[in-house]
């Protein structure tokens, strides 16, 4: 409640506002608004001395949030429209505050779906006593109501044919419900199929008028009534005048007659038949009730010789002489025996390789089949178990092996360092190495290698024979403990040895191992030089390879460290292992120091699987690591609205859905799948605007991409959003799917622009320039003061709202009124012995910051203003003495940096600090 001003020295008088009020003098917002403090009392031995009254003073009350919360709409039936009824929602107004508002709403789009929003947007508070009391937090909501589908009632109408004939078009009558606005019927009723007589029940089928709508369909009846076959007689060489035919050889019908008859073939009979014609009646196959003439003629007879083949099989007709009516087809077939296969027929001495084969008799005719042996490839496939390989006619190599029936395969099982090869498993037994097989089918054989070993042990002495304790002893890349000399389970070869002790010259050398064995080995003293050995270790794309493991000498260095120092002279075995490669060994003999050069192979193919076109691919697109000269199988899946064009493997095409490779090399596999489907794209602009493609109506095939692109026509227009089939795009480059119709609109709305006033109070300048601006709704604009010399910025005014930074950014959704205060910059006397200071720590701080207060006794009032010049924060300090400190909590604050205002007695501070 402030101080007492006017009290004489020496007198015991104080302020006692324990019953003290302060009120505004109403309720609502304004800025200096008055406040009255009353019942203030004064107590001390000199209180009766002096009277106070009521005082008076300013504050300011600044708009109460508003919050509104719980969004409704009601559920309605699909009517081709967005009208919400029913809409509302609450605020966290105080009571009996009178607030009226005005808002939009709407779905969020037309169509029929369960919980779809509706948009409340534009929310103001347009009315009411209270008013402008208040501020919205936010001016658009979210609820949920549901549009169910418009029922519809629709019967079937019935229809009917005679057998054969084609079907009528089945129509419906909508007997219940209607279409709304510009919605129309897709598709039509299908049937039940079957094409044998009797009736179907005539089925909704395709017929839709889209998710909008809930039909309810009965169904109708398709009839198939029977057919009926007329037949015309002629008269003529073989038939005489006054013939009757039958279809039964018992009822005879005269020329002319219909008889209905039930779907399938029938044979007709002539009566009064010429004795000497050649006549083979012909089957008749009832489909439709068309007319039918059959005649009978003369016709020459020729004959048909079958020989026997040749090699080994048999035919159709068997071997023998047949007589057939001129221009009789007859059908010839060949059946090879096993092991032979059909080449081909000799017909009259024309060879013709098709099997079966139709012939046309126009002459006598000599046929003869010929068969040969089976030519056949299989497939030889061979795995090994345990370490070994297997070689092929005495070379090695690349599955899969296919050789012709009959042929001779030479196998050699070659077993690795410390392997024998111990049989034959699968299509092929035994342990004969090498051994030789038939090829008279498919094999799959397995050749198996078991592990040996031997014991090895070294005898160390002295250069006078007496035995060494300690020594350390390297076999290839096994090393034992100091002193232990015995080596068990080692594989047979030949191996690398270094036998070394401090004080004595390291010994290496080289033993092939076959047995148990016993190497002597007579350590001389001395010092043996050592040497640093580095390995370069590339792949065979000559790029560095920085990350392998490389053991030498028997030491295994960490991944990447290739520097083995201390290396006595000698022949030592290296190995280097790196995920992807081969692992590549070899031997060192070293005699200085050296770099050794190591070249890492690849051990898989990179295989890129891509398709273009709407499928499905097994594996699924992407880059796969494949092991070398292994078999690979694609395999490719069309799906609705596609269908499987080829596989292109580096530039060859393969036609099978199913295909297999080898991968000796990096491959890229295509799938190609094409569209059978075509949809159409209508484009419509609204507003002023242009659009790539132009306003109007395109065809696309299935699943193809379309980028639709929205340019604005001029500056009074803006491009606001997309809508496709309903939805909201606010980009103005968009890529549709042609997977159905669509209808994309692009909308412009006029735009809307509002004026900035800059101003300036004092002495400076300002960016932009004192004057009136134009610019349009949703620009941001910055605004920046410079005070002149002698002056000091002191805040940006806008719309009434201050702003402490000289650097501000402001939004244009109104007209503003922007104006810069300067003012006469301070003059510390440099006769006023006091100085005032503030340090703030740390700086920055997640938590808390301390201010101490340097040379300053009294209190301090304080204000955090952030970037934008808004204040989040002030508090007021009593009882300040000089070092004082005060802690503040900052752990609310969004990281970033603020400005510290500090008003003392008759000075202000500004410092600034961060939030992490």
């Amino acid at each position: 409640y402030g101080t007492l001003v006017g009290v004489e020295p020496g007198t015991d008088v104080q302020l006692d506002t324990s019953q003290a009020t302060a009120l505004f003098n109403n309720k609502n917002v304004g800025n200096n608004k008055t406040v009255t403090v009353s019942n203030l009392d004064l107590t001390g031995d000199d209180a009766a001395m002096y009277t106070i009254g009521s005082q008076t003073t300013q504050a300011n009350i600044s708009p109460r949030n508003l919050t509104l919360s719980n969004f409704v709409a009601n559920d309605k039936v699909y009517d081709g429209n967005t009208i919400v009824t029913g809409a509302g929602f609450d605020d966290d107004r105080i009571n009996d505050d009178v607030l009226s508002f005005t808002y939009n709403v709407a779905f969020e789009n037309a169509d029929a779906g369960i919980d779809k929003q509706v948009l409340f947007t534009n929310i103001t508070i347009s009315g009411g006593t209270d008013q402008n009391n208040y501020t919205l937090v936010s001016t658009s909501g979210v609820a949920t109501a549901t549009i169910t589908p418009r029922p519809l009632a629709i019967t079937a109408d019935s229809k009917s044919k005679k057998f054969g004939e084609d079907d009528p078009a089945l129509t419906y009558t909508l007997t219940s419900g209607s279409l709304i606005g510009n919605d129309t019927f897709s598709g039509a009723p299908e049937r039940e199929p079957g094409e044998d007589l009797g009736e179907y029940a005539i089925l909704q089928g395709t017929l839709t008028a889209g998710s909008n709508y809930a039909i309810t369909f009965t169904q109708g009846v398709f009839t198939i009534q029977p057919a009926d076959l007329i037949v015309f007689i002629v008269p003529q060489a073989a038939i005489t005048a006054g013939a009757q035919w039958s279809i039964d050889g018992e009822t005879w019908y005269n020329s002319g007659t219909a008889l209905p008859l039930a779907p399938g073939d029938y044979t007709v009979q002539f009566s009064e038949i010429d004795a000497n014609a050649w006549y083979t009646p012909d089957p008749v196959s009832v489909e439709h009730g068309a007319q039918t003439e059959i005649t009978g003629t003369y016709v020459e007879k020729y004959f048909l010789t079958m020989l026997e083949p040749q090699g080994n099989g048999s035919v159709t007709p068997a071997p023998g002489v047949y007589d057939y009516p001129v221009n009789q087809e007859v059908n010839l077939s060949a059946t090879p025996d096993d092991d032979w296969v059909f080449q081909h027929w000799l017909i009259n001495g024309n060879t013709v390789a098709n099997n079966p084969y139709n012939i046309t008799i126009t002459e006598n005719t000599e046929v003869q089949a010929v068969f040969a042996e089976d030519m056949t490839e299989y497939l030889l496939t061979l795995n090994t178990e345990g370490e070994g390989s297997v070689l092929v006619n005495g070379d090695t190599y690349t599955q899969p092996m296919t050789f012709v029936n009959g042929s001779q395969v030479l196998l050699e099982a070659v077993a690795e360092q410390g392997w024998i090869f111990t049989g034959w498993e699968g299509d092929l037994t035994g342990s004969e190495n090498p051994t030789s097989i038939i090829i008279d089918g498919d094999k799959n054989i397995t050749a198996t290698f078991e592990f040996v070993a031997f014991d090895v042990t070294f005898n160390i002495v002295d250069d006078e024979g007496d035995p060494i304790e300690g020594a350390s002893v390297l076999l290839g890349e096994i090393i034992n403990e100091p002193g232990d000399y015995v080596f068990e389970d080692v594989p047979p070869g030949i191996y690398n040895y270094i036998v070394s002790k401090t004080g004595y010259i390291t010994v290496s050398s080289e033993v092939e191992i076959s047995e148990d064995t016993i190497i002597d080995v007579t350590l001389v003293p001395g010092v043996s030089p050592q040497y640093t050995i580095t390995f370069l270790i590339t792949n065979e794309d000559g790029f560095l390879v920085n990350d392998a493991v490389v053991t030498f000498a028997g030491i295994t260095n960490p991944e990447g460290n290739y520097v083995f120092p201390g290396i006595e002279a000698g022949l030592y075995s290296y190995s280097v292992e790196r995920e992807g490669y081969y692992t590549a060994t070899g031997n060192v003999s070293v005699s200085a120091d050296m770099t050794v050069p190591v070249v890492l192979e690849f051990s898989f193919y990179l295989l890129e699987i891509e398709h273009e076109g709407l499928g499905i691919t097994v594996p699924d697109v992407g880059i796969y690591e494949v092991d070398k000269d292994t078999i690979v199988t694609l395999q490719a899946f069309s799906v609705e609205n596609s269908l499987f064009s080829k596989w292109v493997v580096d530039g060859n095409e393969y036609f099978d859905t199913q295909i297999e490779f080898i991968m000796d090399s990096d491959k890229l596999a295509v799938a190609h799948f094409d569209s059978t489907a075509t949809y159409k794209l209508s484009i419509v602009v609204e507003g002023e605007g242009t659009t790539i493609p132009a306003e109007g109506d395109y065809y696309y095939g299935f699943d193809q991409v379309v980028e639709l692109i929205a340019l604005d026509a001029n500056e009074n227009y803006s491009f606001l959003k997309w809508v496709v089939d309903g939805i909201d795009y606010f980009e103005n480059q968009i890529n549709v799917v042609m997977n159905d119709d669509i209808i994309a609109t692009a909308i412009f709305t006029e735009n809307t622009f509002y004026t900035l006033d800059i101003e300036i109070e004092g002495e400076g300048t300002t960016d932009p320039e004192p004057g009136v601006y134009q610019y349009l709704e949703g620009t941001e604009i910055e605004l920046s003061a410079i005070a002149d010399e002698g002056y000091a910025f002191v805040r940006w005014e806008i719309n009434g709202e201050e702003f402490l930074t000289s650097v501000i950014s402001v939004q244009m959704n109104e007209n503003k009124n922007a104006k810069a205060v300067f003012d006469i910059e301070s003059i510390v006397d440099d006769s006023f012995t006091r100085f005032y200071d503030v340090i703030v720590y740390p700086v920055p701080s997640a938590e808390t910051i301390t201010m101490r207060f340097e040379g300053y006794s009294g209190k301090a009032f304080v204000e955090i203003f952030d970037l934008n010049g808004r204040m989040v924060r002030q508090l007021q300090i009593q009882n300040i003495i000089p070092a004082h400190e005060e802690t503040i909590m900052i752990s609310d604050l969004e990281p970033g940096v603020y400005s510290l205002k500090i008003q003392l007695q008759n000075e202000i501070i500004i410092k600034r600090f961060i939030v992490r």
